[in-house]
């Protein structure tokens, strides 16, 4: 009966620290919705929503064309050319 108890002890022990420790462990990037993350400017994504308009512009080019993209590809791209949040204004043909 001493062992048994014992083991119920130990094994309450240790679930609690498992529990409390998890409280503590920084989530992982991959774990993280990407909308917290990665604060975009396009404010749809940042909302929560999953798609949003924006204007592309393809490398080398300065031919504009609004896109409705998923928000998972709008670092993709921001990060490249002269996309922007936005149905196309013209700003890129200046």
């Amino acid at each position: 009966m001493r062992k048994l108890m014992l083991t119920l002890i130990i094994s309450m022990a240790l679930c609690t620290v498992a529990l409390i420790s998890r409280q503590f462990v920084p989530r992982s990037a991959a774990s993280a919705p990407a909308a917290i993350q990665h604060p975009h400017p396009c404010g749809e994504c940042a909302a929560g929503a999953k798609k949003v308009t924006i204007c592309h512009v393809p490398p080398g080019s300065r031919e504009e064309n609004t896109l409705t993209i998923s928000c998972n590809a709008l670092d993709a791209h921001l990060s490249h050319s002269d996309d922007y949040c936005g149905p196309c204004d013209g700003r890129t043909k200046e």
